[in-house]
């Protein structure tokens, strides 16, 4: 059973390119696993709290991108800002932009600021 080179070649490309992809899904599931742990716990030692959740009204969070890029063109970004922690009636907030998987946070508090960098 002789293979030829193109063959062997094509097979040995495909291979190597299944094992990159493969490697690289493999190593980012473990490092954010290992990452979400190390935060967590850090977290826990510092008596962290989860900060409460700004919901949607419209999928993906897209409600708060054009309330945002209105208030920017009118230069009231900051004071909508402050509103929005007002409404929240809290300091810090998470809220997602664009995507499920997207966490941001929303901060005025410099002490808890201090607190987001360690556990980054």
């Amino acid at each position: 059973m002789a293979f030829s080179f193109t063959s062997l070649t094509l097979w040995v490309s495909v291979s190597y390119l299944t094992y990159s992809i493969l490697f690289k899904i493999l190593t980012n599931i473990l490092t954010t696993r290992h990452t979400t742990r190390r935060n967590a716990a850090k977290a826990r030692e510092l008596m962290c709290e989860e900060p409460p959740f700004n919901r949607s009204h419209w999928p993906l969070g897209i409600d708060s991108l054009p309330r945002s890029l209105v208030t920017a063109r009118a230069q009231r970004f900051p004071d909508d800002l402050i509103k929005r922690f007002e409404d929240m009636g809290t300091d810090t907030y998470v809220y997602r932009m664009l995507g499920e998987y997207s966490r941001c946070f929303a901060n005025i508090d410099e002490q808890q600021g201090e607190k987001f960098h360690v556990t980054d």
